[in-house]
């Protein structure tokens, strides 16, 4: 189910638009007069784009944002798979952190009216236990050089702010599926796709998720909404999963038989050790990928949908056969 809301007049920019979320959110807003920023090449040609200019440039990034509106911050560094850097942190902070100030600052500048700013749940802690439900007030204490560096981007533009007309609200996301999708969540769609059995039927878990759809939804929403300048929610899909369910709802979608295996717990963790120390990322079981599959993370995104005045639209189900639509379309063919 897909609901439609109206911006009138205003003009909004939508940075990091070649990318997996930004791409989305310029695309599904194009009628509304969004263009979208990039450095990358521009080959969407469904996305109408603006002059590529440096992030990091206060007078380049004033005149691009000269006429708009609204900025949608969606560019920057996300989770790595395979870190090359020495110094990661610095290079989340180059990537995330300065371009934001300068956004915000160039925004604030130029007068535009709202700063929505895409974020992550990596700013709490880095696995929560599924008692300790994560809500928008919960403190932050991000533990992963992508989640400081995120959280520092959060401060600088609310700073930024503060003390100027620029209203800045950011939206925190917990993990992303959709079209186009990459990293840990495109990897559990080939290994349910592969029909291989899988070792993960005795995991006790619960974790949100959130639909790319639900985001542009989002996005859609707060282009109009009335929130306090400064504020933080967090968008989620309706209720939980475990990763055993994930993968029956998965395999569902792709119409592949769902192999589970209960392979204990502390052997799971043995063979994700001994695999990492072996192969290292290249492992399909690594550590960060255990700890993502094992662990529990719960949000509440019921401050979103207040502000809002509505529900998102895609209930998970709805959000894994559109992403199984793509997947079979696009990714098993580049396999």
């Amino acid at each position: 189910m897909r609901t439609d809301g109206v911006v009138s007049g205003a003009r909004v920019l939508v940075t990091g638009a070649s990318g997996f979320i930004g791409g989305h959110i310029a695309r599904e807003l194009r009628a509304l007069g969004a263009v979208g920023a990039s450095r990358s090449p521009q080959r969407d040609s469904s996305i109408q784009w603006v002059t590529p200019f440096d992030p990091t440039d206060l007078d380049a990034t004033r005149l691009a944002l000269r006429g708009v509106d609204v900025v949608v911050h969606a560019g920057g560094r996300a989770h790595v798979m395979r870190e090359t850097t020495t110094d990661p942190l610095q290079a989340f902070r180059d990537a995330n952190v300065a371009p934001t100030r300068t956004l915000a600052a160039a925004a604030a500048a130029e007068g535009v009216r709202r700063l929505i700013l895409l974020s992550t749940v990596k700013v709490y802690r880095e696995n929560e236990d599924v008692s300790e439900v994560v809500r928008p007030a919960t403190p932050l204490a991000p533990s992963t050089p992508y989640g400081i560096s995120r959280m520092e981007a959060e401060e600088e533009a609310r700073a930024i702010g503060a003390s100027s007309s620029l209203e800045v609200v950011a939206l925190r996301l917990p993990m992303v599926y959709g079209a186009g999708m990459k990293g840990n969540a495109v990897r559990l769609f080939d290994l349910v796709h592969s029909g291989l059995p899988l070792p993960l039927g005795a995991i006790r878990n619960e974790r949100s998720m959130v639909f790319v759809g639900n985001i542009v939804a989002a996005v859609r929403g707060l282009l109009r909404a009335s929130v306090p300048p400064g504020s933080a929610y967090i968008a989620a899909d309706g209720g939980t999963v475990s990763t055993p369910n994930l993968i029956r709802e998965i395999a569902e979608a792709l119409h592949r038989p769902c192999r589970l295996v209960p392979l204990p717990l502390a052997m799971l963790r043995g063979v994700s050790v001994v695999g990492t120390s072996l192969l290292g990322s290249r492992f399909p079981l690594s550590a960060d990928a255990y700890e993502r599959l094992c662990g529990s993370l719960v949000v509440d995104g019921s401050d979103l949908e207040r502000a809002l005045g509505a529900p998102l639209p895609y209930s998970r189900i709805e959000g894994l056969r559109e992403t199984a639509v793509w997947y079979l379309a696009n990714r098993r063919r580049a396999q």
